[in-house]
């Protein structure tokens, strides 16, 4: 952090005194009053705290759990808050200069992929370009153009082509996370000037729309799918083969198909969907391994989900091959669990995918569809069999459901040719 040198601390009437002193230059005496307010802003920080003793009535506050430094006068110790603090008001600070407070933050605030992606987006391209350099208070609208600019010719270099919007998007979003956090944490702007920063679509390559039945497995290819995972399965005595059947009758996530435990089912007919089993990072953003966290995507993924006949049967199986494998089935185990390095854990992404992978070409999918897919695979033929929406968007787990009928994608109508003949 740049550091900035001590100033004085006003109080309100100090304040009043030095807005109404004429000798001192307007603008000067306008940097002053933001410079109070941003003083304020960290003292309301703390609560400020009296010993009750007889002799001793010193003031403190508590930081990390601990008592400050006592002093005799309240003023000292703001002085000795506004020291510990003094990078907040450094007016000429760069997005370089709050990067670390910035990613501890989303660290400890946000999903561990969406940190990931903050810690790649600053790295491959905001810290690499001289908006990150700049006074954070100086940066003005046509950064954000020069921004797009630098950003696009370090995706034409590797890939040969523009990005496409979406991608740039994301990478602005955590530009604008940045300059967020500059404005709320540090009070260096009032106003985001790249809020409103727009770039026309021409500049970006085409958006390449993947048709539905790319999308969502079609009634055959589901079909054969589920045929082939009770023969791996069979075959292997591995669990993890079944996990696509899970995915099409219930459509959960796959980080909350991997954090299911027994104790989870509720009397053989309900399964409560609470909880998921994601990737874990350092501060540094290097994989940590996986963690368990009892909680879901949304407030509104936390469901409690009826069985069908199918998936009543599948838990069955899969128990049987458990108990067959020597894994553990208490209620406080996971349901899926495979045997790595000689230890029993739970499954990981890369495991449901590689099973995935491996069902769907041996069936001769030229596609290799997602665990993702099956879940919209099975809210669209939740559609089509009747399910009113409302009640799909329940099942899903989603808080909108405009995101529910985006799932929902178009299956091939069998009388579609009747109709088309019928307006000759």
């Amino acid at each position: 952090m740049k550091k900035s040198t001590k100033r004085t601390i006003y109080t309100d009437a100090e304040l009043i005194n030095v807005m109404n002193d004429v000798t001192i230059p307007y603008e000067e005496r306008c940097n002053l009053s933001e410079d109070y307010m941003r003083r304020k802003d960290i003292l309301r920080l703390y609560d400020i705290k009296q010993l009750k003793g007889e002799t001793d009535q010193r003031y403190y506050v508590i930081i990390d759990g601990k008592k400050s430094k006592k002093f005799t006068h309240q003023k000292d110790l703001e002085n000795y808050l506004i020291e510990l603090n003094k990078s907040l008001l450094d007016d000429n600070m760069s997005l370089k200069d709050i990067y670390d407070d910035f990613i501890e933050a989303r660290r400890l605030g946000k999903a561990s992929a969406t940190f990931k992606k903050d810690i790649y987006y600053y790295q491959k391209f905001i810290g690499t370009s001289t908006i990150s350099e700049k006074p954070i208070k100086d940066i003005i609208y046509m950064d954000g153009i020069d921004f797009f600019k630098h950003c696009n010719n370090i995706y034409k270099a590797k890939h040969q082509e523009s990005m496409k919007k979406k991608y740039f998007d994301n990478i602005l979003g955590a530009l604008n996370n940045m300059m967020t956090f500059a404005k709320k944490n540090y009070h260096i702007i009032s106003e985001n000037p790249l809020a409103d920063l727009e770039i026309h679509k021409d500049n970006f390559a085409p958006k390449l729309k993947k048709t539905d039945n790319v999308t969502i497995y079609s009634d055959e290819e589901r079909i054969a799918f589920k045929q082939e995972a009770y023969k791996f399965a069979k075959e292997s005595n591995e669990s993890k083969y079944l996990a696509g059947i899970i995915f099409f009758n219930l459509g959960i996530r796959d980080a909350e198909l991997m954090a299911l435990k027994w104790y989870d089912i509720i009397e053989d007919s309900h399964i409560h969907v609470h909880s998921e089993l994601i990737e874990d990072y350092d501060k540094t953003g290097n994989f940590v391994g996986f963690k368990f966290v009892d909680h879901t995507k949304t407030e509104a993924g936390d469901r409690i989900l009826q069985l069908n006949s199918e998936v009543k049967d599948v838990l069955k199986t899969i128990k049987k091959l458990n108990l067959k494998n020597g894994y553990p089935i208490s209620n406080d185990d996971f349901i899926f669990q495979r045997s790595y390095r000689g230890k029993i854990s739970h499954l990981t992404p890369r495991t449901v995918y590689t099973s995935i992978e491996k069902i769907s070409k041996s069936i001769g999918m030229q596609e290799i569809k997602s665990a993702h897919d099956m879940r919209r695979t099975c809210f669209t033929n939740l559609f089509y069999a009747g399910m009113p929406i409302k009640d799909i968007q329940a099942f899903a787990g989603h808080e909108d459901v405009r995101m529910t009928e985006a799932y929902i994608k178009k299956k091939p109508s069998k009388d579609e040719n009747v109709y088309l003949e019928a307006i000759i």
